[in-house]
């Protein structure tokens, strides 16, 4: 393979060993990691950029980059890539996007949604903050059981079908809601809209990918159509959520609780500002993880060496 090509691994961290051999068969690989200064410095040599989601590729980024022709991201969700610069600069995308088959085998992020249900259903992180406290008050975290309650999935794809599976093993009635209407799955139950998922569900599942047309999918009349007793998980990206009005709907008790993976901030820079963190800091019915639901080395091994494997398939289609 041409040793010309000059490849940067933004995000070596717990990179795939296996993943990083197939990147030195390519070309000649430098690994970071780079602060957003040492990235618009140096960005301007490499032929292809592998990252993950720890940097912002956007325009400012790209426009500094004057040989990139290839930007591999071990992700399905793209909203950290400015999409329109790379195509007006011929940059080809190389990302998980379609790979059904492939990943179907990826179990990470729907099992992270039911860890943030199972966290705000048993109240584990208030419990294991009171042991460290010093008390051990058992009563103080009486919670609720899994069996029986209503589940409601908006984006029945590979993430949401996965989760769907995982609650049928709790005996968990499950109900879906997907824009697509000819989208179904044995043993749940299809409805029509989505306020029958606000109006039927205890825990609210969302699955969706960020776009123009999902930009806060979840807004202030859905929140007022969910039981007061209902908690919100969201795995998918933060864009979808009307932040704004989750926040209210959890002041004003409207639902009982949500549990965030992705916060819309994450990618403007913001997170030191976030309405949402702030009201987390001093409540309980809100969790925030720092967009881990694929962070598993499992997972994370997995897709990058399939990038690299994808990488490798499209230089030889090149040649």
């Amino acid at each position: 393979m041409n040793k010309a090509v000059r490849i940067l691994n933004l995000e070596p961290l717990h990179y795939s060993a296996n993943a990083q051999a197939v990147l030195e068969t390519l070309g000649d690989v430098t690994n970071g990691p780079l602060s957003r200064n040492e990235l618009l410095e140096k960005i301007g040599v490499f032929d292809v950029l592998v990252t993950r989601l720890g940097h912002q590729i956007d325009k400012e980024a790209l426009n500094a980059a004057n040989s990139l022709k290839v930007i591999v991201s071990a992700t399905t969700g793209l909203n950290h890539i400015d999409m329109e610069v790379a195509q007006d600069k011929k940059i080809t995308i190389l990302s998980l996007q379609g790979e059904r088959e492939f990943l179907d085998s990826i179990h990470a992020t729907a099992e992270h949604s039911f860890a943030l249900i199972f966290s705000l259903y048993r109240k584990i992180p208030s419990a294991h903050q009171s042991v460290m406290n010093g008390h051990w008050d058992r009563d103080s975290f009486i919670g609720n059981e899994l069996q029986g309650k209503k589940l409601g999935i908006i984006g029945l794809g590979r993430l949401g079908t996965k989760v769907a599976n995982f609650a049928k093993a709790f005996d968990i009635t499950v109900y879906a809601y997907d824009t697509n209407p000819a989208v179904s799955m044995d043993g749940i139950e299809n409805t029509s809209s989505l306020n029958e998922i606000a109006d039927l569900c205890d825990i609210i599942t969302i699955h969706i990918p960020s776009s123009k047309e999902n930009k806060n999918f979840i807004a202030s009349d859905f929140f007022n159509r969910m039981k007061r007793n209902a908690i919100l998980i969201n795995t998918s990206r933060g864009d979808v959520v009307d932040q704004v009005a989750l926040l209210s709907s959890l002041k004003d008790k409207k639902i009982a609780a949500a549990a965030l993976d992705v916060l819309e901030e994450e990618y403007n820079g913001n997170l030191g500002t976030s309405p949402l963190i702030e009201y987390a800091r001093n409540h309980e019915n809100l969790i925030i993880t720092p967009h881990i639901g694929g962070a598993t080395y499992e997972s994370m091994h997995k897709t990058e060496l399939f990038m690299a494997q994808k990488l490798q398939r499209f230089f030889l289609s090149q040649a």
